[in-house]
């Protein structure tokens, strides 16, 4: 008996319900049950009509199993999505009402900042010319100097996005994303063209998120490549 491949169909079936709506998978389940069951029973050549109870109910019992196993894996990684999604959403959303305020809350942002210099930084992680570019665009306490004293215009934040996307991200992606990546870019860049320029709340939350997709994107990509 492939236990392994039963587990595969089941989780091939149970990913085309809602994992939480309890009476369709049930009806999935009792299917799977049925029909994994007999599938082995016509493998070892048995008449289900034929089989002893005892034996019957051992095949259903390890077939249950996969199932069960199956299941739980499912449910297991769509709570956990679940969980990242609400998390994900709810630091998005502070930092739209941080970027609100008036003056705009600014910590929040120059952390994420700091943080997205340090993981593209990792991405190059010997390129000491790439990382002094980085600091120089990407200033960090002259960014807090700026807001601190309300400054930072929307010529500074064009420039930031710019220097982000253009000359480092773009520099990084692998060449089957460069379609996907061209066309989110040229989204920003028309929406910076805007007269006048949407407010920060409206910018950059939006494309800091996207930034970090690309960044964990490129991060996956390098590791599945060292592996």
């Amino acid at each position: 008996m492939d236990v392994k491949a039963i587990k595969m169909r089941a989780k091939q079936a149970l990913s085309l319900c809602d994992l939480f709506d309890e009476e369709r998978v049930e009806e999935v389940i009792f299917n799977l049950l049925k029909n994994e069951t007999f599938s082995v029973l016509k493998r070892m050549g048995t008449d289900p009509d034929h089989q002893s109870e005892e034996e019957f109910d051992k095949i259903k019992f390890v077939v249950l199993g996969a199932i069960r196993e199956a299941y739980e894996e499912l449910v297991e990684n769509s709570l956990h999505k679940r969980i990242i999604d609400q998390f994900h959403k709810a630091f998005w959303d502070l930092l739209t009402e941080d970027l609100q305020q008036v003056p705009p809350k600014t910590d929040h942002l120059l952390t994420l900042l700091q943080e997205v210099k340090q993981r593209i930084n990792c991405l190059t992680p010997n390129n000491i010319k790439m990382h002094k570019e980085m600091d120089e665009a990407i200033d960090i306490p002259y960014f807090e100097h700026l807001f601190s004293h309300q400054v930072f215009n929307g010529e500074m934040l064009i420039g930031t996005i710019n220097f982000l996307l253009v000359d480092r991200l773009k520099r990084l992606i692998a060449p089957v994303d460069d379609e996907e990546y061209d066309l989110w870019h040229k989204e920003v860049i028309q929406q910076l063209k805007t007269v006048p320029l949407p407010p920060y709340h409206q910018i950059v939350p939006d494309v800091l998120r996207k930034v970090y997709y690309w960044i964990e994107k490129i991060e996956r990509g390098i590791q599945s490549f060292r592996q």
